[in-house]
C-alpha cells in the first residue's frame, strides 16, 4: 500500500469522526456521511474499483467517475447550506418581530 493511500484513508476516517462527535444531526444523514467514508475508503484502497465502476456508468477512467460524485456531492452541500441559512435568515426575522412588538406594548 501507498503513502498516500495510508494519509487519504486517514483523513476520511478523522473527518468521519469528527462528524458524528461533533455534529448532532439525523440519523439518515450519520447513515450517509458513513457510507461516502466506506466508499471513500475503498476507492482509495482499490483504486481499480473505480476504473470498474466507470467502465459501467460509461465514464472513461475511475478518476472521473469519482470527480462528478464529488461535483455532484458539491451542488447537494451548496443546496444544504443555503436551506439551512434561509431558515436561519426566517428564525431572525421572526424574532426581531417579535422583539419589536414587545418593545411596542412596553
Amino acid at each position: 500500500m501507498k503513502l498516500i493511500q495510508w494519509v487519504l484513508v486517514l483523513a476520511l476516517f478523522m473527518l468521519v469522526i469528527v462528524y458524528f462527535y461533533r455534529l448532532r444531526t439525523l440519523l439518515l444523514d450519520r447513515m450517509m456521511i458513513f457510507c461516502m467514508g466506506v466508499f471513500g475508503s475503498a476507492m482509495v484502497l482499490r483504486p481499480d474499483w473505480a476504473d470498474k465502476l466507470a467502465k459501467v456508468f460509461g465514464v472513461g477512467r475511475g478518476a472521473d467517475f469519482i470527480f462528478y460524485f464529488c461535483f455532484l456531492g458539491f451542488g447537494f452541500l451548496c443546496l444544504l447550506l443555503w436551506v439551512k441559512m434561509r431558515n436561519l435568515e426566517i428564525q431572525v426575522t421572526k424574532l426581531v418581530r417579535m422583539l419589536a412588538l414587545k418593545e411596542d406594548q412596553q
